[in-house]
């Protein structure tokens, strides 16, 4: 019942915010694909977007969401799906309070699924036309299922920052990292996620996109899982 109710909060909170109107999006999408034969035959795509509905002043919608699908020798290898929605409330040009939602699948790293809700605070340390900055600080509620068919619900309190800064007309820096704490036993079992690359503009709509991604678990989900999953992409992305 606990999932079902949970499950059902997410899908409202997610689609709630389409419901009020098809403002214009703003943001990003980008697709990448990887193909190498020979003694080793593998095959690597991924998609990504990041995508933000300013509403009014006091109002932004985000919504993001990424997949990731491998295989090598003939045989999958990785298998990732997820999205989230945040609703993000302006109290003044520095500071924000926000509603997020999300879904994760990742049965590589033991996430038969993964649900989430949860509030926070955002603070824009640097905010600007070349840099910006923001810290974000809050708690989550999730109900996590795994693929040994064990389940868990848990709240976490989480730290992040997400950062990027332009080099040149041409180049920019960007850089993410969260810290996921769980309310019990915290030190066996925090989670850390970064990730960080550059963007290469190729026109005023296309950019070249390099990121390395490393998402830690201090205890694996499941026996018999690694404690780390990295991952190098390389992706075209339109700019709307």
């Amino acid at each position: 019942m606990r999932k079902t109710l949970l499950a059902t909060a997410v899908a409202i909170a997610a689609f709630f915010p389409l419901t009020l109107g098809a403002d214009p999006l703003a943001g990003r999408v980008s697709l990448g694909y990887t193909s190498t034969s020979g003694n080793t035959d593998e095959q690597k795509s991924n998609f990504n977007f990041d995508l933000s509905q300013q509403r009014n002043e006091k109002l932004r919608f985000g919504y993001s969401g990424s997949a990731t699908h491998g295989r090598a020798n003939g045989e999958t290898n990785a298998d990732k799906q997820s999205i989230s929605m945040v609703s993000e409330f302006i109290r003044n040009e520095r500071d924000s309070a926000y509603v997020n939602s999300g879904y994760l699948k990742d049965r590589f790293a033991g996430y038969d699924q993964r649900l989430n809700m949860g509030i926070g605070l955002f603070r824009y340390f640097v905010k600007d036309d070349k840099a910006s900055l923001k810290g974000s600080l809050g708690i989550d509620l999730t109900r996590e299922d795994y693929t040994d068919d064990t389940s868990s619900t848990e709240k976490w309190l989480k730290f992040g920052l997400n950062g990027n800064r332009t080099m040149n007309e041409n180049l920019r820096f960007i850089s993410s990292i969260e810290l996921g704490t769980p309310r019990s036993d915290y030190q066996d079992r925090y989670q850390l996620d970064s990730m960080i690359g550059g963007l290469c503009a190729v026109n005023s709509e296309i950019d070249l996109e390099i990121k390395y991604v490393i998402n830690y678990r201090k205890t694996p989900l499941v026996a018999g899982k690694e404690k780390q999953d990295s991952n190098f992409l390389t992706s075209l992305v339109y700019k709307m």
